[in-house]
């Protein structure tokens, strides 16, 4: 048996989203044996790049991830080493697709078959921000399994399985190698990514609740309190008492009152849980995630 590979593009959509989206159907009784965790993902300036682990139920699961995203995302595979191809879902729905060899399965309507082989060069075009005339080569039908013949003269490949990583570095995307797993695990830790995380996120339409925890943590330090809030402690008042600055003057302090109990405390309390958690995802190591939470 040859090669079964199945690669999706999330577009506008950075790498942390994108792991929330594969957990949450990961998670759901349909997970079309997904896990996340087995997954190889690179993010780009233009969206995530997902190799899956899973060789089956592949355009359910792009269909499904594209609800999630509520945008494109672009299945690319290749089957048995034979040939390569695409599904483009939007929200759910296909929107496009392409086979060089539509009639691999047997034979078909001529008109459809021409249709699949055609591609969606222009769809593309726009989705991805490259000229039609960069990627409209790729998409033909083609007369054998293997040609040297070359869609463009910078590619690696031939009309052949692989060319497929010809097509996606054409996207903008980077074309995922087996050591590519634990080596994106170590640039999240460390805070980089290829091209950054903050570049490679520039496209999130959504808040990770780490960013909520972020946001809301300067409340808590005197060195980034918002204005209004001070938190030196009055040597009048309980260990539980603030000092707002707007109020405040060296005659006549103001004070705010917050008891241990309040929903302020608790709020913080969980949010501190809440970073925890998430700094141990990005390490096993306690100690590490203790002192992220720290740095933070």
């Amino acid at each position: 048996m040859g090669l079964f590979l199945n690669i999706v593009i999330v577009k506008g959509r950075g790498i942390f989203p994108v792991k929330k989206y594969l957990r949450l159907i990961a998670e759901s009784s349909n997970n079309f044996g997904i896990e996340p965790g087995e997954c190889i993902i690179r993010p780009a300036s233009k969206g995530t790049l997902v190799q899956l682990n899973s060789p089956y139920g592949y355009k359910e699961l792009a269909s499904a991830l594209s609800v999630q995203s509520k945008g494109e995302v672009l299945l690319c595979y290749i089957y048995d080493d034979d040939f390569w191809g695409y599904h483009l879902y939007n929200n759910g729905e296909e929107a496009g697709c392409f086979c060089p060899i539509p009639d691999y399965f047997g034979d078909m309507d001529e008109e459809e078959a021409l249709s699949m082989s055609a591609g969606d060069a222009e769809i593309l075009s726009c989705i991805f921000d490259v000229p039609v005339e960069r990627i409209s080569n790729y998409f033909c039908r083609w007369t054998d399994l293997v040609s040297e013949e070359k869609a463009y003269p910078e590619d690696k490949y031939g009309y052949e399985a692989c060319q497929m990583a010809d097509f996606i570095k054409a996207l903008g995307f980077t074309f995922p190698k087996a050591e590519d797993k634990q080596a994106a695990d170590t640039e999240v830790l460390n805070g980089t990514t290829p091209g950054s995380i903050q570049e490679n996120n520039i496209n999130i339409q959504e808040t990770p609740f780490y960013l909520e925890v972020i946001e809301f943590l300067p409340t808590f330090a005197s060195a980034k309190m918002p204005s209004g809030i001070d938190t030196r402690e009055s040597s009048d008042a309980p260990a539980s008492t603030f000092i707002t600055s707007e109020a405040a003057s060296p005659s006549s302090p103001h004070f705010v009152t917050m008891s241990k109990n309040s929903p302020f405390i608790s709020r913080v309390v969980g949010l501190q849980s809440n970073l925890f958690s998430f700094a141990y995802k990005l390490t096993s190591d306690h100690d590490r995630a203790s002192d992220l939470v720290q740095d933070t």
